[in-house]
């Protein structure tokens, strides 16, 4: 038992074992400012229109398949110096020679006060990364022209190829105000899996993740420009928890916590085998690899295939069973 405040800090906790009250003086006005620290309002940058599938009726709605792999080796980079480049190339062959078919690097935007200059540097960062990533796939964020003169805050995710996936930001923030917001979420299907590239303030909204599980999407690379703490501590978990979602999280600072990988459980749903582990009454939290040694690659493998597995438990999947007629203050 807790008592947390808006911001997402832990005021007080009650003991896991002993029989006791906690208590904590709060402030009730907190609670209406639904600013973040660099000024967006979250409730005002929400996005109604596109949260409608949510809200209707699952048995009307056809699931895509989901193909992806048992076992992906994935990686996350931590850089001594942000927008490294030189680094975050020998990371990536670290990461490639160690197995790693996925890694996620932090953002590589450059200085975002010369747009120009910013976006011109993403472009050498898509060759550079194009250049060395071999059979994996890369995810980080850079700064695009839109085309007509603007630009845009975008997500990466970068192969041999070139360019696999570019998912510009959705929901509008203050801190990229130059980037104006596009209407839908993508994916790309690699030989791991299905996979999501997400910007930093698109990961502040539940209704991204059920979305994307809601297309079928079995991982989503999150390079991160955290703001506050719990992104870190306990957000972004949730998120990967209530959707089943393995999840890859570089962030470029770890002023507000640490990176980390998750990997969804093989043993999940109740009532049936578990050949894995022995049942321990732990169900929807995934495994938690988190960069606390603070290691320039991060390695874990995840389970792609497991992100199939919707159900807790009898009338429980957690995208086939969600009370949709009960969400109808979403999408107003």
């Amino acid at each position: 038992s807790q008592i947390v405040a808006p911001n997402g800090d832990v005021l007080a906790m009650a003991s896991r074992t002993e029989a006791e009250y906690v208590y904590a003086d709060i402030d009730l006005c907190a609670a209406d400012d639904k600013r973040r620290p660099d000024g967006t309002d979250i409730f005002a940058s929400r996005r109604p229109a596109l949260y409608q599938p949510i809200a209707r009726d699952p048995a009307e709605q056809r699931l895509p398949a989901m193909n992806g792999v048992r076992d992906l080796g994935a990686a996350i980079v931590e850089l001594s110096r942000p927008n490294d480049l030189d680094e975050a190339l020998a990371r990536i062959r670290e990461a490639g020679e160690a197995g790693a078919r996925l890694i996620c690097l932090p953002p590589m935007t450059g200085s975002l006060d010369d747009l120009e200059q910013s976006a011109a540097w993403g472009v050498q960062v898509v060759a550079a990364l194009t250049s060395v990533c071999g059979e994996a796939q890369v995810a980080t964020a850079v700064v695009r022209a839109d085309g007509s003169g603007g630009y845009q805050y975008c997500a990466i995710l970068v192969g041999a190829e070139g360019l696999l996936l570019t998912q510009p930001q959705v929901h509008a923030s203050q801190r990229h105000a130059f980037s104006e917001p596009v209407d839908a979420f993508q994916s790309a299907d690699t030989p791991g899996g299905r996979v999501a590239v997400l910007c930093s303030d698109d990961s502040l909204y539940p209704e991204t993740f059920r979305l994307l599980a809601m297309a079928g999407v079995e991982i989503v690379m999150l390079p991160l420009s955290p703001l506050e703490d719990w992104e870190l501590r306990t957000g972004l978990l949730e998120r990967s928890a209530e959707n089943r979602l393995n999840l890859l999280v570089a962030p470029d600072t770890t002023e507000h916590g640490v990176g980390f990988i998750t990997s969804l459980q093989t043993d999940f749903t109740v009532m049936t085998e578990w050949p894995d582990r022995d049942f321990d009454g732990l169900l929807s939290q995934p495994e938690w690899h988190r960069n606390d040694q603070h290691v320039p690659v991060k390695l874990a493998a995840i389970h792609p295939a497991n992100a199939a597995n919707k159900v807790v438990s009898m009338n429980t999947d957690l995208l086939a069973d969600r009370p949709w007629n009960l969400c109808n203050a979403i999408i107003r």
